[in-house]
Protein backbone atom coordinates (compact mmCIF):
# COMPACT_ATOMS: atom_id res chain seq x y z
CA UNK A 1 0.00 0.00 0.00
CA UNK A 2 2.77 2.48 0.94
CA UNK A 3 4.54 1.87 -2.38
CA UNK A 4 1.33 2.60 -4.37
CA UNK A 5 0.88 6.00 -2.62
CA UNK A 6 4.49 6.97 -3.24
CA UNK A 7 3.97 6.30 -6.95
CA UNK A 8 0.65 8.12 -7.33
CA UNK A 9 1.55 11.41 -5.61
CA UNK A 10 4.48 12.36 -7.94
CA UNK A 11 2.22 11.58 -10.92
CA UNK A 12 -0.39 14.00 -9.56
CA UNK A 13 2.25 16.69 -8.94
CA UNK A 14 3.58 16.24 -12.45
CA UNK A 15 0.08 16.55 -13.86
CA UNK A 16 -0.51 19.76 -11.93
CA UNK A 17 2.77 21.15 -13.22
CA UNK A 18 1.74 20.35 -16.81
CA UNK A 19 -1.59 22.09 -16.30
CA UNK A 20 0.14 25.12 -14.77
CA UNK A 21 2.48 25.32 -17.76
CA UNK A 22 -0.49 25.05 -20.16
CA UNK A 23 -2.24 27.92 -18.36
CA UNK A 24 1.01 29.91 -18.39
CA UNK A 25 1.26 29.25 -22.13
CA UNK A 26 -2.23 30.71 -22.62
CA UNK A 27 -1.23 33.85 -20.71
CA UNK A 28 1.94 34.13 -22.79
CA UNK A 29 -0.07 33.92 -26.01
CA UNK A 30 -2.37 36.66 -24.73
CA UNK A 31 0.66 38.81 -23.87
CA UNK A 32 1.97 38.33 -27.41
CA UNK A 33 -1.39 39.40 -28.85
CA UNK A 34 -1.60 42.41 -26.55
CA UNK A 35 1.95 43.59 -27.34
CA UNK A 36 1.30 43.16 -31.08
CA UNK A 37 -1.88 45.24 -30.74
CA UNK A 38 -0.04 47.95 -28.82
CA UNK A 39 2.69 48.10 -31.47
CA UNK A 40 0.07 48.56 -34.18
CA UNK A 41 -1.54 51.53 -32.39
CA UNK A 42 0.24 54.53 -33.92
CA UNK A 43 -1.61 56.96 -31.68
CA UNK A 44 0.17 55.62 -28.57
CA UNK A 45 3.42 57.30 -27.52
CA UNK A 46 6.53 55.08 -27.26
CA UNK A 47 6.92 55.85 -23.54
CA UNK A 48 3.29 54.92 -22.85
CA UNK A 49 3.70 51.75 -24.91
CA UNK A 50 6.86 50.71 -23.03
CA UNK A 51 5.23 51.34 -19.65
CA UNK A 52 2.17 49.25 -20.61
CA UNK A 53 4.31 46.39 -21.95
CA UNK A 54 6.61 46.29 -18.90
CA UNK A 55 3.57 46.29 -16.57
CA UNK A 56 2.13 43.08 -18.08
CA UNK A 57 5.41 41.13 -18.41
CA UNK A 58 5.50 39.64 -14.85
CA UNK A 59 2.05 38.07 -15.32
CA UNK A 60 3.41 35.88 -18.15
CA UNK A 61 6.13 34.29 -16.00
CA UNK A 62 5.83 31.21 -13.82
CA UNK A 63 6.00 33.09 -10.47
CA UNK A 64 4.30 36.44 -11.22
CA UNK A 65 4.05 37.54 -7.58
CA UNK A 66 7.86 37.57 -7.31
CA UNK A 67 8.65 38.77 -10.83
CA UNK A 68 9.77 42.26 -11.90
CA UNK A 69 10.67 43.70 -15.27
CA UNK A 70 12.25 46.62 -17.05
CA UNK A 71 12.91 47.82 -20.61
CA UNK A 72 15.90 49.94 -21.60
CA UNK A 73 15.44 51.86 -24.86
CA UNK A 74 17.98 54.41 -25.97
CA UNK A 75 18.68 56.50 -22.88
CA UNK A 76 15.34 55.81 -21.22
CA UNK A 77 14.35 53.16 -18.69
CA UNK A 78 10.87 51.75 -18.05
CA UNK A 79 10.39 49.45 -15.04
CA UNK A 80 7.81 47.89 -12.75
CA UNK A 81 7.45 49.54 -9.37
CA UNK A 82 9.05 46.55 -7.61
CA UNK A 83 12.00 46.17 -9.98
CA UNK A 84 15.30 45.05 -8.46
CA UNK A 85 18.42 43.77 -10.13
CA UNK A 86 18.90 40.22 -8.83
CA UNK A 87 21.00 37.19 -9.86
CA UNK A 88 17.84 35.46 -11.16
CA UNK A 89 17.06 37.29 -14.38
CA UNK A 90 16.62 36.84 -18.12
CA UNK A 91 17.53 39.45 -20.72
CA UNK A 92 17.05 39.89 -24.46
CA UNK A 93 18.61 42.66 -26.58
CA UNK A 94 17.08 44.35 -29.62
CA UNK A 95 18.18 47.02 -32.09
CA UNK A 96 15.82 49.17 -34.19
CA UNK A 97 16.34 49.86 -37.90
CA UNK A 98 17.82 53.28 -37.09
CA UNK A 99 20.34 51.81 -34.63
CA UNK A 100 18.71 52.49 -31.26
CA UNK A 101 19.74 49.85 -28.68
CA UNK A 102 17.24 48.19 -26.37
CA UNK A 103 17.06 45.56 -23.61
CA UNK A 104 14.17 43.60 -22.09
CA UNK A 105 14.82 42.16 -18.63
CA UNK A 106 12.61 39.98 -16.42
CA UNK A 107 13.84 38.78 -13.03
CA UNK A 108 12.70 37.11 -9.83
CA UNK A 109 13.02 38.81 -6.45
CA UNK A 110 14.00 35.53 -4.78
CA UNK A 111 15.46 32.17 -5.69
CA UNK A 112 13.23 29.45 -7.21
CA UNK A 113 13.99 25.85 -8.27
CA UNK A 114 16.13 25.44 -11.37
CA UNK A 115 14.41 24.83 -14.70
CA UNK A 116 15.62 25.14 -18.29
CA UNK A 117 17.54 28.40 -17.72
CA UNK A 118 18.18 28.99 -14.03
CA UNK A 119 14.69 29.25 -12.50
CA UNK A 120 13.18 30.06 -15.91
CA UNK A 121 11.27 27.78 -18.28
CA UNK A 122 12.18 27.33 -21.91
CA UNK A 123 8.79 28.86 -22.79
CA UNK A 124 9.73 32.02 -20.89
CA UNK A 125 12.97 32.36 -22.83
CA UNK A 126 11.00 31.85 -26.05
CA UNK A 127 8.52 34.59 -25.08
CA UNK A 128 11.33 37.01 -24.17
CA UNK A 129 13.12 36.41 -27.49
CA UNK A 130 9.82 36.76 -29.35
CA UNK A 131 9.16 40.16 -27.73
CA UNK A 132 12.70 41.33 -28.54
CA UNK A 133 12.21 40.31 -32.17
CA UNK A 134 8.86 42.15 -32.28
CA UNK A 135 10.52 45.29 -30.92
CA UNK A 136 13.34 44.95 -33.44
CA UNK A 137 10.89 44.72 -36.34
CA UNK A 138 8.21 47.15 -35.16
CA UNK A 139 9.51 49.94 -32.91
CA UNK A 140 11.50 51.70 -35.65
CA UNK A 141 8.61 51.44 -38.08
CA UNK A 142 6.19 52.63 -35.41
CA UNK A 143 8.34 55.70 -34.73
CA UNK A 144 8.53 56.42 -38.46
CA UNK A 145 4.77 56.02 -38.82
CA UNK A 146 4.18 58.32 -35.87
CA UNK A 147 6.51 60.92 -37.39
CA UNK A 148 4.69 60.57 -40.71
CA UNK A 149 1.31 60.89 -39.00
CA UNK A 150 2.56 63.94 -37.09
CA UNK A 151 3.82 65.56 -40.31
CA UNK A 152 0.57 64.76 -42.04
CA UNK A 153 -1.43 66.28 -39.19
CA UNK A 154 0.66 69.44 -39.27
CA UNK A 155 0.22 69.79 -43.04
CA UNK A 156 -3.52 69.17 -42.76
CA UNK A 157 -3.78 71.79 -40.02
CA UNK A 158 -1.98 74.36 -42.18
CA UNK A 159 -4.28 73.66 -45.10
CA UNK A 160 -7.31 74.08 -42.88
CA UNK A 161 -5.97 77.33 -41.44
CA UNK A 162 -5.22 78.73 -44.91
CA UNK A 163 -8.47 77.69 -46.55
CA UNK A 164 -10.65 78.42 -43.49
CA UNK A 165 -13.16 75.90 -44.75
CA UNK A 166 -15.46 75.32 -41.83
CA UNK A 167 -17.12 72.31 -43.41
CA UNK A 168 -13.80 70.54 -43.96
CA UNK A 169 -12.72 71.26 -40.40
CA UNK A 170 -16.01 70.01 -39.01
CA UNK A 171 -15.79 66.80 -41.06
CA UNK A 172 -12.26 66.18 -39.82
CA UNK A 173 -13.33 66.74 -36.23
CA UNK A 174 -16.29 64.39 -36.61
CA UNK A 175 -14.03 61.72 -38.11
CA UNK A 176 -11.58 62.07 -35.24
CA UNK A 177 -14.37 61.78 -32.67
CA UNK A 178 -15.75 58.66 -34.37
CA UNK A 179 -12.27 57.12 -34.52
CA UNK A 180 -11.69 57.80 -30.83
CA UNK A 181 -15.03 56.27 -29.93
CA UNK A 182 -14.23 53.19 -32.02
CA UNK A 183 -10.80 52.85 -30.40
CA UNK A 184 -12.26 53.26 -26.91
CA UNK A 185 -14.92 50.66 -27.69
CA UNK A 186 -12.25 48.23 -28.92
CA UNK A 187 -10.18 48.77 -25.77
CA UNK A 188 -13.20 48.23 -23.52
CA UNK A 189 -14.12 45.10 -25.45
CA UNK A 190 -10.59 43.72 -25.18
CA UNK A 191 -10.48 44.44 -21.44
CA UNK A 192 -13.75 42.56 -20.94
CA UNK A 193 -12.44 39.64 -23.00
CA UNK A 194 -9.26 39.54 -20.90
CA UNK A 195 -11.26 39.59 -17.65
CA UNK A 196 -13.55 36.86 -18.94
CA UNK A 197 -10.58 34.73 -20.01
CA UNK A 198 -8.89 35.10 -16.61
CA UNK A 199 -12.12 34.14 -14.84
CA UNK A 200 -12.66 31.10 -17.08
CA UNK A 201 -9.07 29.96 -16.55
CA UNK A 202 -9.46 30.30 -12.78
CA UNK A 203 -12.77 28.38 -12.78
CA UNK A 204 -11.32 25.67 -15.02
CA UNK A 205 -8.35 25.28 -12.70
CA UNK A 206 -10.67 25.01 -9.70
CA UNK A 207 -12.73 22.28 -11.39
CA UNK A 208 -9.53 20.33 -12.12
CA UNK A 209 -8.35 20.78 -8.54
CA UNK A 210 -11.72 19.59 -7.25
CA UNK A 211 -11.60 16.52 -9.48
CA UNK A 212 -8.08 15.63 -8.30
CA UNK A 213 -9.05 16.18 -4.68
CA UNK A 214 -12.11 13.97 -5.18
CA UNK A 215 -9.98 11.20 -6.64
CA UNK A 216 -7.55 11.42 -3.72
CA UNK A 217 -10.41 11.18 -1.24
CA UNK A 218 -12.47 8.53 -3.06
CA UNK A 219 -9.66 6.19 -4.07
CA UNK A 220 -6.39 6.64 -2.15
CA UNK A 221 -8.02 7.88 1.06
CA UNK A 222 -10.64 5.12 1.19
CA UNK A 223 -8.10 2.45 0.28
CA UNK A 224 -5.80 3.58 3.11
CA UNK A 225 -8.72 3.70 5.55
CA UNK A 226 -9.71 0.13 4.63
CA UNK A 227 -6.10 -1.01 5.03
CA UNK A 228 -5.98 0.65 8.46
CA UNK A 229 -9.13 -1.21 9.53
CA UNK A 230 -7.70 -4.54 8.39
CA UNK A 231 -4.42 -3.91 10.23
CA UNK A 232 -6.39 -3.02 13.37
CA UNK A 233 -8.27 -6.32 13.01
CA UNK A 234 -5.02 -8.26 12.67
CA UNK A 235 -3.66 -6.59 15.81
CA UNK A 236 -6.52 -8.06 17.80
CA UNK A 237 -5.57 -11.61 16.74
CA UNK A 238 -3.20 -13.23 19.28
CA UNK A 239 0.29 -13.30 17.80
CA UNK A 240 3.91 -13.03 18.76
CA UNK A 241 5.00 -9.68 20.22
CA UNK A 242 7.37 -8.78 17.29
CA UNK A 243 4.52 -9.30 14.82
CA UNK A 244 2.24 -7.05 16.88
CA UNK A 245 4.93 -4.35 16.95
CA UNK A 246 5.35 -4.59 13.20
CA UNK A 247 1.57 -4.30 12.70
CA UNK A 248 1.44 -1.29 15.00
CA UNK A 249 4.23 0.37 13.02
CA UNK A 250 2.43 -0.39 9.77
CA UNK A 251 -0.80 1.05 11.17
CA UNK A 252 1.05 4.27 12.13
CA UNK A 253 2.45 4.60 8.62
CA UNK A 254 -1.03 4.17 7.13
CA UNK A 255 -2.40 6.78 9.56
CA UNK A 256 0.30 9.26 8.47
CA UNK A 257 -0.57 8.60 4.82
CA UNK A 258 -4.27 9.21 5.51
CA UNK A 259 -3.51 12.53 7.25
CA UNK A 260 -1.23 13.61 4.41
CA UNK A 261 -3.89 12.69 1.81
CA UNK A 262 -6.50 14.72 3.71
CA UNK A 263 -4.17 17.71 3.93
CA UNK A 264 -3.32 17.49 0.22
CA UNK A 265 -7.02 17.19 -0.65
CA UNK A 266 -7.81 20.39 1.30
CA UNK A 267 -4.93 22.31 -0.33
CA UNK A 268 -6.01 21.27 -3.82
CA UNK A 269 -9.70 22.10 -3.40
CA UNK A 270 -11.46 22.38 -0.07
CA UNK A 271 -14.24 19.73 -0.05
CA UNK A 272 -15.79 21.66 2.84
CA UNK A 273 -16.46 24.57 0.47
CA UNK A 274 -18.82 22.45 -1.64
CA UNK A 275 -20.24 20.19 1.07
CA UNK A 276 -20.76 22.61 4.01
CA UNK A 277 -20.47 26.05 2.41
CA UNK A 278 -18.29 29.14 2.40
CA UNK A 279 -18.50 29.86 6.14
CA UNK A 280 -17.32 26.38 7.17
CA UNK A 281 -14.56 26.38 4.53
CA UNK A 282 -13.25 29.73 5.82
CA UNK A 283 -13.34 28.43 9.40
CA UNK A 284 -11.25 25.42 8.35
CA UNK A 285 -8.85 27.68 6.43
CA UNK A 286 -8.51 30.02 9.42
CA UNK A 287 -7.78 27.09 11.74
CA UNK A 288 -5.14 25.74 9.35
CA UNK A 289 -3.40 29.16 8.96
CA UNK A 290 -3.60 29.82 12.69
CA UNK A 291 -1.89 26.53 13.48
CA UNK A 292 0.78 27.16 10.85
CA UNK A 293 1.55 30.85 11.55
CA UNK A 294 0.40 31.37 15.13
CA UNK A 295 -1.82 34.39 14.36
CA UNK A 296 -5.36 34.37 15.86
CA UNK A 297 -7.96 34.35 13.07
CA UNK A 298 -11.66 34.58 13.98
CA UNK A 299 -14.46 33.72 11.52
CA UNK A 300 -18.09 34.67 12.17
CA UNK A 301 -21.16 34.09 9.98
CA UNK A 302 -24.70 35.28 10.67
CA UNK A 303 -26.36 32.33 8.85
CA UNK A 304 -25.96 29.94 5.89
CA UNK A 305 -25.77 31.74 2.55
CA UNK A 306 -27.03 30.49 -0.83
CA UNK A 307 -24.19 30.98 -3.34
CA UNK A 308 -23.32 29.54 -6.73
CA UNK A 309 -20.22 27.30 -6.86
CA UNK A 310 -18.34 29.85 -8.97
CA UNK A 311 -18.96 32.69 -6.50
CA UNK A 312 -18.01 30.40 -3.60
CA UNK A 313 -14.67 29.71 -5.27
CA UNK A 314 -14.03 33.39 -6.08
CA UNK A 315 -14.83 34.51 -2.51
CA UNK A 316 -12.83 31.68 -0.92
CA UNK A 317 -9.74 32.46 -3.03
CA UNK A 318 -10.13 36.20 -2.39
CA UNK A 319 -10.31 35.75 1.40
CA UNK A 320 -7.36 33.33 1.32
CA UNK A 321 -5.32 35.93 -0.61
CA UNK A 322 -6.27 38.66 1.88
CA UNK A 323 -5.37 36.45 4.84
CA UNK A 324 -1.99 35.56 3.33
CA UNK A 325 -1.29 39.26 2.67
CA UNK A 326 -2.12 40.09 6.30
CA UNK A 327 0.10 37.25 7.57
CA UNK A 328 3.07 37.88 5.26
CA UNK A 329 3.13 41.66 4.82
CA UNK A 330 1.15 43.49 7.52
CA UNK A 331 2.63 41.90 10.69
CA UNK A 332 -0.91 41.64 12.06
CA UNK A 333 -1.52 40.53 15.65
CA UNK A 334 -5.08 39.34 14.96
CA UNK A 335 -7.38 38.94 11.97
CA UNK A 336 -11.18 38.73 11.79
CA UNK A 337 -13.48 37.53 8.98
CA UNK A 338 -17.22 38.35 9.10
CA UNK A 339 -19.93 37.08 6.74
CA UNK A 340 -23.32 38.79 6.74
CA UNK A 341 -26.22 38.97 4.28
CA UNK A 342 -28.45 41.94 3.54
CA UNK A 343 -31.26 41.45 1.04
CA UNK A 344 -29.85 39.59 -1.96
CA UNK A 345 -26.20 40.51 -1.27
CA UNK A 346 -23.53 38.76 0.83
CA UNK A 347 -20.86 40.94 2.45
CA UNK A 348 -17.53 39.45 3.57
CA UNK A 349 -15.28 41.67 5.70
CA UNK A 350 -11.63 40.87 6.40
CA UNK A 351 -9.98 43.11 9.02
CA UNK A 352 -6.53 43.08 10.62
CA UNK A 353 -4.61 45.30 13.06
CA UNK A 354 -1.39 45.24 11.03
CA UNK A 355 0.88 47.88 9.58
CA UNK A 356 -1.54 48.93 6.83
CA UNK A 357 -0.59 50.34 3.42
CA UNK A 358 -1.69 52.76 0.72
CA UNK A 359 -4.24 50.69 -1.27
CA UNK A 360 -4.39 52.85 -4.41
CA UNK A 361 -0.80 52.34 -5.71
CA UNK A 362 -0.88 48.66 -4.69
CA UNK A 363 -4.09 47.96 -6.62
CA UNK A 364 -3.04 50.04 -9.63
CA UNK A 365 0.43 48.49 -10.06
CA UNK A 366 0.29 44.67 -10.23
CA UNK A 367 3.71 43.34 -9.36
CA UNK A 368 4.21 45.13 -6.02
CA UNK A 369 3.85 43.14 -2.81
CA UNK A 370 0.17 42.23 -2.74
CA UNK A 371 -0.53 44.41 -5.78
CA UNK A 372 -1.24 41.65 -8.26
CA UNK A 373 -3.34 39.85 -5.64
CA UNK A 374 -5.55 42.91 -5.07
CA UNK A 375 -5.83 43.41 -8.83
CA UNK A 376 -6.86 39.76 -9.32
CA UNK A 377 -9.43 39.97 -6.51
CA UNK A 378 -10.99 43.10 -8.00
CA UNK A 379 -11.20 41.56 -11.48
CA UNK A 380 -12.61 38.28 -10.13
CA UNK A 381 -15.33 40.09 -8.16
CA UNK A 382 -16.18 42.28 -11.15
CA UNK A 383 -16.61 39.17 -13.32
CA UNK A 384 -19.07 37.76 -10.74
CA UNK A 385 -21.05 41.04 -10.60
CA UNK A 386 -19.60 41.79 -7.17
CA UNK A 387 -17.48 44.52 -5.65
CA UNK A 388 -14.17 44.79 -3.77
CA UNK A 389 -13.23 47.74 -1.54
CA UNK A 390 -10.09 48.22 0.58
CA UNK A 391 -9.70 50.71 3.41
CA UNK A 392 -6.18 51.02 4.79
CA UNK A 393 -3.47 53.49 5.75
CA UNK A 394 0.07 53.07 7.07
CA UNK A 395 -0.07 52.19 10.76
CA UNK A 396 -3.87 51.82 10.85
CA UNK A 397 -4.50 48.23 9.79
CA UNK A 398 -6.56 47.07 6.83
CA UNK A 399 -10.29 46.50 6.21
CA UNK A 400 -11.33 44.74 2.98
CA UNK A 401 -14.98 44.30 1.98
CA UNK A 402 -16.19 41.82 -0.64
CA UNK A 403 -19.82 41.91 -1.80
CA UNK A 404 -21.39 39.26 -4.05
CA UNK A 405 -24.94 38.42 -5.16
CA UNK A 406 -26.84 35.67 -3.39
CA UNK A 407 -29.06 33.26 -5.29
CA UNK A 408 -32.48 31.90 -4.52
CA UNK A 409 -32.75 28.25 -3.60
CA UNK A 410 -31.48 25.91 -0.91
CA UNK A 411 -29.00 27.68 1.40
CA UNK A 412 -25.61 26.31 2.37
CA UNK A 413 -25.28 23.81 5.15
CA UNK A 414 -25.08 25.52 8.57
CA UNK A 415 -21.63 26.37 9.89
Amino acid sequence: MTTMVAERIPMDAQGRRRRRIRILHLFQERVKELVAKLLQDDSKDIAVLMNEVVAILPSAWQYPEDASARILFGEREFRTANFQSTPWRQTAHFVTDDGLQGLIEVGYLRKFPDAAEGPFLAEERSLLDFLAEMFHRSIGRKMARQALVASHDQLELRVKERTAELEGLNAALQTEIAERKRTEAEIRSYQEQLRSLAARLSWTEERERRAIAGNLHDHIGQTLALAKMKVAGLERIPAAEPSRRELAGLRNLIEESIQYTRSLTFELSSPILYELGLGSALEALAEQLQQKHGIPIAVASDRPHPLSDEIKVVLFKAVRELLMNAIKHSRAGRIRVDLSASGDVLEVRVEDDGAGFDPEPAAAAPGKSGGFGLFSIREGMRHCCGRFLVESAPGRGTRAVLTAPLRTGTPEAPT
